[in-house]
């Protein structure tokens, strides 16, 4: 063999090595990503949907629009619900969206709500174990708060 098969045969040796890293970096991020979107959607059924429920419920009871938004479309690549909430004849609403985001393992939640002819956006972002009943009222009651000033 000469220096050219040598050089040629290291570089197939590390290349073979590097997909092999690659395909088992790739599969414990596969990983992570079950697990984490597996614990998201406990929370989502177990918290999130059932009190997101109950306030929507109490919001329209005051005469005000209130629902899961079906059209959201922003953060599809992750699994995630959207609720609007619109004032009674005002036009005033606020968007709520609660994302489990697996690349950085939280959980954001983005607000939206009309200011006069503008919008304001807040983002936050959790640990799972920091959803509770109380975060999600706080959440709620803050973008209430917002459009019914």
């Amino acid at each position: 063999m000469n220096k050219l098969d040598d050089l040629l045969n290291e570089f197939d040796d590390k290349s073979k090595q590097g997909k092999e890293k690659l395909k088992k970096l790739n599969e414990e991020q596969k990983a992570k990503k079950e697990a984490f979107n597996s614990s998201f959607s406990a929370v989502m059924n177990n918290t999130i949907r059932p009190i997101m429920t109950e306030h929507l419920k109490k919001i329209r009871n005051h005469g005000h629009i209130a629902k899961i938004d079906t059209n959201d479309s922003k953060h599809i690549q992750y699994l995630h619900e959207s609720y609007l909430i619109n004032r009674g004849q005002g036009g005033q609403y606020a968007h709520i969206s609660i994302v489990g985001n697996y690349d950085h393992q939280k959980v954001f939640i983005y607000t939206e709500y009309s200011e006069g002819s503008s919008s304001k956006k807040i983002e936050n972002q959790y640990d799972l174990s920091e959803v509770t009943d109380g975060l999600i009222l706080d959440i709620v009651t803050n973008a209430v708060s917002k459009i019914l000033k």
